[in-house]
C-alpha cells in the first residue's frame, strides 16, 4: 500500500512563545485512520504584532501581578481572569493592576479568536484553555478557582 502525503502542517508557534504553552490543548491532534496519522486541526496562529504588543504589556506588569497573587490580593479565576481576593497588605494599586491585566487578557482571547477564525460559540473552550494555563502557572499557596467555581489555595 502506498502512502499519500498528508496536508502540509501550519508553521509552529515561535519557540518560547507564551501563547504556545497556553494553547497546547487547542493545538493539532492526531487520529489513527488506516494506520496513518491524520491531522485533525491546524496549529493555531499565536504570533502577530498585536499579540506581541499585548504580551509585552503583560510582561511590564508581571512583577505586580505576581506580588498580588503571592499576597493573596488576587486569584486566578476559571474564566482566565484575575479576581480580587481579601489578602494581606493589599493596596488600592492592586485594583488598577487587576483591571489592566484583565483588559489585556480579554484582548488576547479576542485577537487569538479573530486571527484563527474561531467562532463566538467556541469562546468558552478558548477561555478555559487560557484559564487552565494561568492557573497551572501560579505557585503553591496562591488562590485559584476550580472549574466548579470553588476558590482554593493551590
Amino acid at each position: 500500500m502506498r502512502r499519500r502525503p498528508g496536508p502540509t502542517p501550519a508553521p509552529a508557534p515561535k519557540p518560547g512563545s507564551r501563547l504556545e504553552r497556553w494553547l497546547a490543548p487547542l493545538g493539532p491532534r492526531e487520529a489513527a485512520a488506516e494506520e496513518r496519522p491524520v491531522q485533525m486541526v491546524q496549529a493555531p496562529k499565536t504570533d502577530s504584532g498585536e499579540l506581541r504588543r499585548l504580551t509585552e504589556s503583560q510582561n511590564r506588569r508581571l512583577g505586580a501581578v505576581q506580588q498580588a497573587l503571592a499576597r493573596g490580593c488576587a486569584g486566578e479565576s476559571n474564566q482566565g481572569l484575575l479576581e480580587p481576593r481579601p489578602g494581606q497588605g493589599c493596596s488600592g494599586d492592586v485594583a488598577g493592576v487587576i483591571g489592566a491585566e484583565n483588559a489585556d487578557r480579554q484582548a488576547i482571547v479576542e485577537t487569538f479568536m479573530r486571527q484563527n477564525n474561531i467562532g463566538p460559540s467556541d469562546v468558552g473552550r478558548v477561555r478555559a484553555s487560557f484559564a487552565k494555563a494561568y492557573r497551572d502557572r501560579v505557585g503553591g499557596g496562591q488562590w485559584v478557582q476550580t472549574d466548579r467555581g470553588e476558590w482554593v489555595k493551590k
